[in-house]
């Protein structure tokens, strides 16, 4: 029993070192791990023998070797697509939408200060007829004889 959860944790971390190492052979230059990876493909094919699993898991198992057999077999064609890809028009347009969305900003830069401008010539319109309203009704309240200009009674 001990020996079977030993295969199973070894056949784990094989699968783990496989992953690891097909990420780091798509990032990397280093043309080391291609060579490491067919061999150890066939390893956890010999390995996955010896643990027993049930079908479905089996199954998965053998997809996912097929899959990082496909990724070591067309390397150099997903590396050349990918270099396309980062090469293409897109890259170019981008720099066409980044310089027009810089101009479109700046426009609407300078339609918010004008705008800010008009607030605050508006809140000075406000704030000095709220004043005149305020001298008016003080006027009118508490020095009558300022509307009318007559001296005030002796």
């Amino acid at each position: 029993m001990l020996l079977k959860q030993s295969q199973t944790n070894n056949l784990i971390e094989q699968l783990n070192n496989l992953e690891h190492n097909i990420i780091i052979s798509d990032v990397s230059t280093n043309s080391s791990y291609p060579s490491e990876l067919p061999g150890m493909i066939e390893t956890i094919k010999n390995d996955s023998v010896n643990v027993t699993l049930n079908t479905k898991t089996k199954q998965q198992l053998r997809l996912l070797l097929k899959h990082a057999q496909i990724i070591i077999d067309h390397r150099h064609k997903l590396n050349s697509l990918l270099s396309n890809m980062f090469n293409a028009v897109v890259t170019e347009q981008s720099h066409v939408l980044l310089t027009l969305y810089i101009a479109d900003l700046q426009s609407i830069l300078g339609k918010t200060g004008t705008m800010r401008k008009g607030f605050y010539i508006s809140i000075i319109f406000l704030i000095v007829g709220v004043i005149l309203l305020f001298v008016r009704l003080m006027a009118s309240f508490s020095f009558p004889f300022l509307i009318t200009q007559k001296p005030p009674p002796n």
